[in-house]
Parts: structure tokens; C-alpha cells; sequence
């Protein structure tokens, strides 16, 4: 079986992360390994684990970031990191909002993954 069209990320992650079209990417990176068919015993929930796990990365780094604005003392880049690590947050509690079309994906290509 060819290799197909992955499933893209959900619109609300898409707009709720919009300031940030890197961590967008990331999310479509993370869901581009599905495009591959390949035997897998739940796609659909391996897809969302495995955009809940990138979100959780996410975080991680943002927290990161906030740690190394504090430490510069840039009330600017402060604000920046807080609002990105805010951001992230409203995401991943958000995130079972929008699964539809995701699921819609997986029951489209069921084949592919049998």
C-alpha cells in the first residue's frame, strides 16, 4: 500500500497555537508518521497520545524558556515566555475538543493501518 496523505493537526490546536507556527509544524511533523500504512492496533489513539506527548514537550521547553527569561531579568521576554507557556497550556487542556476530523482520518484509512 502507498504512502498517504497524513491527517493534519486539529483546527483548535491550529488556532489556538497560531502565534506560534513553529510548534504548528512540529504537531504536523508528529502526525506525518501516519501517513506511512502500516499495521497499528489503534491509530486514532496512537495519533492522540502522540500529539498530547508533543504538547507535554512543549511545556517542558516553555517552562524552560520562562526559567532562562526570569533569569535575564527582560520584563519583555518574561511576558513573551508566560504568554507562550499559557498558551500551550489552554492547548493541551483544549485539545479533546476537536478530534473530529482526526477521527474521520482514521476511519477514512482504516485499511491502512490493518
Amino acid at each position: 500500500m502507498s504512502k498517504s496523505n497524513p491527517p493534519l493537526v486539529p483546527t483548535t490546536l491550529c488556532e489556538i497555537l497560531q502565534p506560534y507556527p513553529e510548534l504548528i509544524t512540529r504537531l504536523q511533523e508528529t502526525l506525518d508518521q501516519f501517513a506511512e500504512p502500516k499495521p497499528r492496533l489503534q491509530p486514532f489513539d496512537e495519533a492522540v497520545w502522540a500529539l498530547k506527548n508533543r504538547l507535554g514537550v512543549f511545556l517542558a521547553e516553555s517552562a524552560d524558556e520562562l526559567d532562562a527569561a526570569t533569569t535575564s531579568g527582560d520584563f519583555r521576554v518574561i511576558k513573551q515566555a508566560k504568554d507562550k507557556k499559557a498558551t500551550i497550556g489552554r492547548a493541551l487542556l483544549c485539545f479533546d475538543r476537536d478530534l473530529d476530523d482526526l477521527w474521520s482520518y482514521f476511519e477514512e484509512n482504516k485499511r491502512a493501518y490493518e
